[in-house]
């Protein structure tokens, strides 16, 4: 410290200048500032919210319109088609689906990403009041809101209980629990599915109907003037003032029974009990819920759009304890998770945090091979944590979240952010002792040598994940938190290298005691090396002698690997494995449900037979999933939860669908739908059509596209890699039409809408008024007894009765026709349309390498005039990234090349720098290769990463070169020998640290890797060739094009 003293009194003048000069001059002032920035970020951190994924506004807007009782052709012609002609007006829209069903219709409006969805929303909001005044009397209000896939549950529990009866199981969900959850901040829509709701049932007998002379009409309308309490208004004398209410509600389901029933003409009363069976019972239960073959009731809980989604399931968690030991919850309830989203986000998290911490510590030993010196290796230690630590300052100022994006950005990053400091600490350590300066000076003349070097290397950095800024796409969105985090972390650690690391640097001095570098390991290793150096120097002389030769063999080699590249399989993002299987089986039409519950217990039982099963989850009679409910006869809707990846000893999801699927089909079960699917990120969305590729046959009349859609499904069902393939909502409803003889029925005083009305109460019941409990309301509903309306034969000799009290079979009047129809009728860009939807078996093939051969199946399918093919789903999705990444890979190399050229303000060491890229391929397709992974986002993204680091190396080689040129004592070949010679370590140990950094990422641990794996192997493979080729090509194509640039400017 005494020599750092006289030296620093001893600098003036030019050598003093600079930010690296004022932190050598100012020590205390720069560690201070550090611990700061140290303080600051350690209290930003804990802010972060944390979720799996960055938070995206998906460009999706949806309209409803419920028709009660329309069927799906008049709600196409009167609803769907007003709704697209104005919602296509919509500015920014891209495309319009369309499904009509049962009483509903459905308008999904699909935007460009990047467009400003509320805006959006208020003009479809203007079209929509616009579309209103076309469409029919009868109508719900309709609605329009916003779609948000990642606004799924995060959370689901299955509950139930051996004592209690399932009415009171979802009675006590309903009334007791649901608000204690509702209350935790966080918490957004809570749903229920299963279990029976409980309502008063007064069943109706048609015969003493017929005695008394009432109808099922006249015997709700008395049920609803009886059950009211209603205030008369003030009671007002000279003593008092009261006010006054009348008190006829029923406090029981027996004062229901009890009700005065008014009998035509004779002047007399029954109880309803005389006329009807009255029960305190359960709705008609036709959706059943079960949980490892257990009946429940599953609750599905959302949380607010801004809300930590790890914080609150943990608030959950901790409120179901809370309530279980307090005695709230009883010992008879069984509550079982079937769904936690924060176990999967912490544990990617976790494994994310370990491959950086290891990527850290395998950086460090290398940097302690290389030096020699734990003191060096300590203050190059010190980047990673003050960089990453920075970089939550920016995170929490942008409003990032902490998530498998970021976090996989600042693991990625560990081994760039002490590459500054590596280059710094380096040629300070060969000033002090290969040139024998004192600590100070080395470090004023070392930092001063290698800034502009630094900072061009950074810039290069930086501009290669510009483009991310002016490229949209769902790609871009994604993984633009991992840019902006890779971005802050390098800024960070460029302003700790030419900072702290000169200020702590100038703080050694060399001493003649022995230290780690004199230890015989570390002697053979810099021996080892040395040789190494000596034998690439002497190799280097060789091929500068035959520059054009290697020139043109890698040229080949880059021809080679992009071939390779394009023959590889594509997808848009690897599924992560989470362990979640669905499934969805469809039995033929009009199956009823206890058939349905038996092909339910034999898949059960099939899935138990399957190994790593946690749970299993399913619902007979429809589906409850994402908290929307619908009824489906002989539909078998589910979810297998395998246990975690890491327990399952390399055994993953894939593998087991293929072999479910395999055990399914020795059943032999008349499935007229089935649908198996691995594992796919939860809130992710890349297309309105739910399907790993979807084909659209489209034009307008039904039966002939439905057709062609089968003739094309027949061509494509048996391709290699297609787990499961189906006609897309290929449901055809039995219906039964009620054909009214309006002749006959007008001559008994009925009319059609009469008729229609009446059966509608004899089958489905009427709900007059509401039975009020504890505060809670039941239905009372009054219908007939399925005895009576439960066949065609029964239905006709149901008595109805006329205004005048008479009486007619209902058999007189109408005829019964059985027939069927379509479920939905769905329409792409307002014409209509069949989806042929399609999953892919990950474990036999990529998305990409299917969607090649089935669009190499239809590519000579004859299609009639007006008819055409349209391709949808997360096919469409690898070609859009595709495309927008592919720019932001030529916008990177420009965007380096201007910084570049703007660093140096000469074109020719640009030139020679960019040209080094390109061989980067070479090691991109040799990793894939050699691992067998697809094309995808991650992969381009990687090669975006490369278009700065690969030039990095050709800097610190190219600047050194110039240097010695213009000090005008070396040859063109000399220098760049020199300069190769001089650099050769600092670029081996650069590359080594970022390749170890990001080593424990490419081979994958933990959970939730599987998204970053392909960008880490990307990088890794290609800065292993770009390196060996910069060290070997470079210096070659930096003196033909010198010579090049000479002819040009001197002429012959």
């Amino acid at each position: 410290m005494k020599s750092y003293g006289k030296e620093s009194a001893g600098l003036s003048g030019k050598e003093n200048t600079g930010i690296s000069a004022w932190a050598i001059r100012r020590p205390v002032s720069t560690i201070a500032i550090t611990s700061v920035v140290i303080v600051i970020g350690i209290l930003f951190a804990g802010r972060l919210p944390v979720d799996l994924l960055p938070l995206i506004d998906f460009p999706h807007i949806r309209v409803v319109v419920n028709y009660p009782g329309v069927t799906p052709e008049v709600i196409e012609e009167q609803v769907t088609r007003p709704l697209e002609r104005n919602l296509s007006a919509t500015e920014n829209l891209r495309e319009i689906h369309g499904r009509a069903s049962e009483g509903r219709s459905y308008i999904e409006m699909y935007f460009d990403f990047g467009t400003d969805i509320d805006i959006a929303l208020q003009d479809a909001s203007r079209q929509l009041e616009r579309a209103r005044t076309e469409l029919p009397d009868g109508i719900d209000p309709p609605r329009i809101m916003k779609m948000d896939p990642s606004q799924s549950p995060i959370f689901e529990l299955a509950i139930s209980s051996p004592v209690r009866s399932p009415v009171e199981v979802r009675e006590w969900v309903d009334q007791r629990l649901m608000p204690q959850l509702s209350s935790i901040p966080g918490v957004g829509t809570i749903d229920l599915g299963g279990g029976k709701i409980r309502e008063i049932d007064v069943v109706v007998d048609p015969e003493r109907l017929r005695l008394y002379q009432l109808s099922i009409e006249e015997v709700s309308s008395i049920l609803e003037g009886r059950n009211i309490d209603q205030s008369v208004g003030n009671i007002t004398s000279y003593e008092y003032d009261i006010m006054a209410r009348t008190e006829t509600r029923y406090r029981s389901y027996r004062d229901v029974a009890s009700t005065l029933i008014p009998v035509r003409q004779s002047g007399r009363t029954v109880q309803l009990s005389d006329i009807a069976d009255v029960t305190d019972s359960h709705r008609e239960q036709r959706l059943f819920a079960y949980l490892n073959g257990e009946e429940s009731v599953q609750i599905s809980i959302m949380k607010q759009p801004q809300a930590n989604t790890a914080e609150v399931i943990g608030n959950i968690r901790e409120r179901l304890s809370e309530l279980q030991e307090s005695g709230y919850i009883t010992p008879d309830f069984s509550i079982e998770v079937i769904r936690d989203d924060s176990f999967f986000i912490k544990s990617s998290l976790e494994s994310v945090s370990t491959a950086a911490i290891l990527g850290g510590i395998l950086a460090m030993l290398v940097i302690l091979l290389f030096l020699g010196s734990i003191g060096r290796s300590l203050i190059i230690a010190l980047m990673i944590p003050i960089a990453i630590i920075a970089t939550f300052i920016l995170m929490t100022t942008v409003g990032l979240t902490l998530n498998i994006m970021s976090l996989g950005g600042i693991a990625l990053g560990i081994g760039l952010l002490i590459d500054n400091a590596i280059v710094m600490i380096e040629n300070i350590y060969r000033h002090q002792k290969e040139l024998g300066k004192e600590p100070l000076a080395a470090s004023q003349d070392g930092s001063k040598e290698v800034l502009s070097a630094v900072v061009a290397g950074t810039m290069t950095n930086l501009a290669a994940v510009l483009p991310f800024l002016f490229i949209t796409g769902l790609a871009a969105l994604l993984f633009r938190e991992l840019i902006f985090t890779i971005a802050f972390a390098i800024i960070a650690s460029l302003l700790a290298a030419v900072t702290l690391v000169p200020s702590l640097m100038a703080m050694f001095k060399l001493t003649g005691r022995k230290n780690l570098s004199d230890s015989w390991i570390f002697r053979k290793f810099n021996n080892g090396f040395n040789r190494i150096r000596n034998g690439y120097n002497s190799v280097l002389i060789y091929s500068l002698h035959r520059k054009w030769l290697l020139i043109i063999t890698s040229l080949i080699f880059l021809a080679g690997s992009i071939w390779l590249i394009r023959g590889m399989g594509a997808e848009f993002l690897p599924s992560v494995d989470d362990g979640r299987i669905t499934f969805r089986y469809t039995l033929p039409l009009g199956t009823s449900i206890e058939p349905t519950n038996e092909v339910a217990e034999i898949i059960r039982e099939t899935i138990d037979s399957m190994p790593y099963v946690d749970t299993q989850y399913m619902t007979v009679g429809g589906y409850f999933r994402g908290g929307q409910i619908s009824v489906r006869g002989g539909m078998i809707d589910g979810v297998a939860q395998l246990v975690p990846h890491s327990e399952r000893r390399g055994y993953n999801a894939e593998e087991w669908v293929t072999e479910f699927g395999r055990k399914m089909r020795e059943h032999g079960l008349p499935f007229v739908q089935q649908r198996v699917r691995g594992p796919r990120i939860e809130g992710l969305q890349t297309s309105l059509v739910d399907a790993d590729i979807a084909v659209g046959i489209v034009g307008e009349d039904l039966g002939r596209i439905d057709e062609l859609a089968r003739l094309a499904l027949g061509r494509i069902q048996d391709i290699y890699g297609i787990g499961s393939i189906q006609i897309g909502r290929d449901e055809r409803v039995p219906q039964m039409l009620v054909k009214v003889d309006e002749d006959r029925a007008s001559r008994f005083g009925l009319t059609s809408a009469g008729v229609a009305a009446y059966l509608h109460g004899a089958v489905e019941g009427f709900v007059p008024t509401r039975y009020v409990e504890g505060g809670f309301e039941y239905d009372i509903r009054v219908r007939y007894s399925r005895d009576v309306t439960g066949t065609v034969e029964t239905l006709r000799q149901v008595p109805v009765a006329n205004p005048a009290g008479q009486y007619v079979p209902l058999g007189s009047i109408v005829s019964f026709e059985e027939t069927t129809g379509p479920a939905h009728i769905e329409r792409f860009n307002q014409i209509r349309v069949v989806w042929i939807n399609t999953t892919v078996n990950l474990n036999q093939a990529s998305v990409g390498e299917v969607g090649v051969r089935i669009r190499e199946a239809l590519r000579d399918f004859e299609m009639p005039d007006g008819y055409s093919m349209v391709y949808a789903g997360e096919q469409q999705a690898i070609e859009e990234s595709g495309r927008s990444l592919q720019l932001a890979i030529a916008l990177a190399i420009f965007f380096v090349f201007v910084v570049m050229a703007v660093q140096y303000e000469k074109i020719f060491s640009p030139l020679v720098i960019i040209s080094s890229l390109p061989f980067a391929l070479i090691g991109v397709a040799a990793a894939l290769w050699v691992t067998g992974l697809p094309l995808s986002a991650s992969v381009l993204l990687g090669i975006v990463f490369l278009t700065g680091i690969v030039v990095n190396n050709a800097i610190l080689l190219v600047e050194f070169a110039e240097n010695y040129l213009q000090s005008g004592d070396k040859s063109i070949e000399d220098a760049i020998s020199e300069a190769a010679k001089v650099r050769f370590r600092p670029i081996i140990m650069t590359t080594l640290t970022t390749i170890f950094g990001m080593l424990p990422l490419a081979i994958g641990i933990g959970e939730g890797y599987e998204i970053l794996q392909p960008l880490a192997v990307t990088v890794i493979g290609g800065l292993i060739a770009g390196t060996v080729l910069t060290l070997m090509i470079l210096p070659g194509m930096y003196i033909l094009l010198n010579s090049l640039f000479t002819l040009l400017k001197y002429g012959k």
